[in-house]
């Protein structure tokens, strides 16, 4: 009966299997958080993008170095706007030294008073921008948010805390807007900050980044803001990269907060390129809608009662759907997902379905080439910045030569220790549930090690290593009815690349052409987890 069903349908069943992975694919991304664009106008209520990016047209057409004609213009218009609406608005000006000459600093600060003594919440983004574009998304666009949102508050209502708007200056030189505000400001005076940056020009403004417990900070933005968007892991990536914001310095003085960004389209980032033609409303509208709804809410609780609440793990599942856990119930999730892996491993070996030393020999094939793609692909990455940057210049051929002559000495030595015939030793008789085995050992180990080391991680790891154990214990159980196993594994796969195509994505995003190497190495990782186990016996 089994054979006749695999012989029958087993080619359908792999395609409806593959099919079912893109069409929830296609789905996740057709749900992605957006806002539609409210017009100019609309009601005085409302945030409009299109009212913020009538403050664009003025102001961030040319670049805005600090002490330039086009800097201090720009910043004279953004206070008179604020000006205007009748919000008391200063300069705090510094000079610092940058490089081989004084730089000047201008810092406009904006303040809506709150009904109540207490704390103030902060609100920043940065005016000026780097040398080579008028960095209309990096980050004028977010000025121009704060803004809109200034001119919506102060048609309602005072909140219940005082609201500041920090615009900093020189935040691409070095941050020195942010450093500057905390030498006047002491910390302790500061309740929460909220901070937009952008890294592109387009997609949903995303949480990427938090200061202190996030906990109760998080959950607000779940059910106030409209489309929250927001990944853990990407405070663990963040930890890792050279990359800082203003934020950075908020974070380290520890000021509680939440740091936003967008990402997407990041060809533009720092280039002539981020100008007018490349921003995108829909953008805006997210995060001013996003901006605003944050405000409104952590402008009439109580800023203390955000303390003692922990942190969270969170990321969006199906679209726009913001998932929240404590993290201190990573040990526990972590528990489950090798119990389960330790049964589904355990029961396969006993029905000698499963050879458990195969798998091991395929997490050793994973490591290694792991390792290669590391090398080579640091190799690639490098010389395509050269590219990006040089063109065919003398570096990038030097640069061609020197790893020609590096990856002739690695193959050598890779035959030279015969690594070809071991890793086809490893590879001998494996089947696609020993790499299954192998996949779910090493997100054992990872489970392990983002417990605690990496929590914004841990659900990368915990969750698809019990479904996959699931999958793979079930389909050993129900060994006799083939439609049992394929309905389970469908079942379970559904769940698994909820949880992963927004991270997959995103990686993407992230690390560009220049690192596809990072992508190749997540697909080893993960790929078996998802791989149908169903087969001819």
């Amino acid at each position: 009966m089994e054979r006749s069903f695999y012989e029958k349908w087993g080619s359908k069943m792999k395609f409806a299997y593959a099919a079912l992975i893109l069409l929830i694919c296609l789905a996740s991304e057709l749900r992605i958080p957006s806002a539609s664009v409210v017009p100019r106008e609309a009601a005085g209520s409302e945030f409009s993008a299109e009212r913020a990016y009538d403050h664009l047209k003025v102001f961030a057409v040319q670049p805005r170095v600090p002490g330039t004609a086009n800097h201090n213009e720009a910043a004279n218009y953004i206070a008179e706007t604020i000006r205007r609406m009748g919000i008391p608005v200063s300069f705090e000006t510094s000079t610092v030294d940058f490089r081989v000459r004084k730089l000047p600093i201008r810092n406009i600060v904006a303040e809506l008073p709150g009904t109540q003594p207490g704390k103030p919440i902060l609100m920043t983004a940065h005016y000026d921008s780097v040398e080579e574009g008028p960095g209309a998304n990096d980050d004028a666009a977010s000025v121009a948010v704060l803004l809109e949102t200034l001119r919506v508050l102060k048609q309602e209502a005072p909140l219940r805390n005082t609201v500041v708007v920090l615009l900093t200056d020189g935040e691409e030189s070095g941050l020195f807007g942010a450093k500057a505000y905390m030498n006047r400001h002491a910390a302790d005076d500061i309740g929460f900050v909220l901070n937009l940056e952008a890294r592109g020009s387009s997609g949903p403004m995303l949480l990427f980044q938090t200061s202190g417990e996030n906990g109760q900070a998080i959950r607000l933005l779940r059910e106030n803001a409209d489309h929250p968007y927001a990944f853990s892991f990407f405070q663990d990536v963040f930890k890792i990269l050279p990359n800082d914001t203003d934020f950075t310095v908020f974070k380290n003085a520890g000021v509680p907060g939440l740091n936003f960004a967008y990402a997407e389209g990041a060809g533009v980032y720092h280039t002539a390129n981020d100008d007018l033609g490349h921003v995108s409303l829909p953008t805006v509208q997210h995060s001013g809608e996003t901006a605003l709804a944050m405000a409104k809410t952590l402008g009439n609780v109580d800023l203390s009662s955000l303390n003692g609440q922990g942190n969270d793990a969170f990321f969006n599942l199906f679209g726009n759907a913001l998932v929240t856990y404590p993290a201190a119930w990573n040990p526990v999730l972590t528990a489950i997902s090798l119990g389960l892996f330790a049964w589904a491993v355990y029961l396969g070996w006993k029905r000698r379905e499963l050879r458990p030393r195969n798998g091991v020999k395929w997490a050793l094939f994973t490591i290694v080439v792991i390792l290669l793609l590391a090398v080579f692909g640091t190799f690639w990455s490098i010389g395509y910045s050269l590219l990006e940057f040089q063109g065919f210049t003398w570096p990038f051929f030097v640069y061609v030569g020197i790893v020609a002559i590096l990856s002739g000495l690695i193959v050598w030595g890779l035959r030279k220790i015969k690594a070809v015939s071991w890793l086809n030793m490893l590879l001998n008789g494996m089947r696609i549930e020993d790499a299954a085995v192998g996949a779910m050992l090493l997100m054992a180990l990872l489970a392990l090690l983002t417990t605690f080391g990496m929590p914004g991680s841990h659900y990368l790891t915990a969750i698809p290593l019990s479904l996959s154990a699931v999958s793979l214990g079930g389909s050993v159980r129900l060994r006799r009815s083939p439609r049992a196993i394929t309905f389970l594994q469908m079942v379970t796969v559904i769940p698994l690349i909820l949880v992963l195509y927004p991270f997959f994505r995103l990686m993407a995003i992230g690390v560009g052409i220049a690192g596809i190497h990072y992508l190749l190495i997540l697909l080893l990782l993960f790929v078996p987890l998802a791989m149908p186990l169903a087969r001819k016996r």
